[in-house]
């Protein structure tokens, strides 16, 4: 059983799904995780949930939550024959694609428990980047996509009187 003390949980797997449908494309699901003795996952493919993931290394970063603007989460993947960017440029870039990240444990992946999932998020791409042989994915919330701001309106004083004095928005 993994110590959930720690900043890291033995056996924890993120999964991505990929959905590039609307532009011609095809779903893509990958795996991204290390086992217990810090070796990856040895099978070049699972099913969970009734969906076949395929092991593949990339590295996610920015995911974190907290301050005034919201999360610019990225995927770095090796690219090595060009294949994803030929299809990301066939496809007009596929800005809007939505990307799902999960992160569940690994011994729910073996017991094909679906209830494990513990954390959903959902971007959109926005944009992409090549540098030498990997591919950076930029995602973007669906707020920050749609270029909307929170709240939508302006919030007066006599509307909402809890708003202090020094607010200056």
């Amino acid at each position: 059983m993994p110590n959930l003390n720690l900043p890291t949980i033995n056996g924890l797997i993120e999964l991505v799904h990929f959905d590039t449908t609307q532009f011609g494309g095809q779903a893509y699901y990958y795996a991204n995780s290390k086992m217990d003795d810090g070796q990856e996952i040895e099978q070049s493919s699972f099913t969970f949930n009734g969906v076949t993931y395929i092991t593949f290394p990339f590295l996610t970063e920015g995911y974190a939550a907290g301050g005034d603007e919201p999360p610019k989460p990225s995927i770095t993947v090796p690219d090595f024959g060009g294949q994803l960017l030929t299809e990301l440029r066939l496809m007009g870039g596929a800005p809007g694609a939505p990307i799902t990240r999960y992160m569940v444990l690994a011994e729910d992946v073996a017991a094909d428990n679906a209830a494990g999932i513990f954390s959903e998020e959902n971007y959109f791409l926005n944009r992409y980047m090549r540098s030498n042989q990997m591919l950076t994915l930029e995602l973007a919330s669906p707020w920050d996509f749609a270029k909307t701001k929170l709240p939508s309106c302006r919030m007066m004083r006599d509307e909402y009187p809890g708003l202090g004095s020094a607010l200056t928005r």
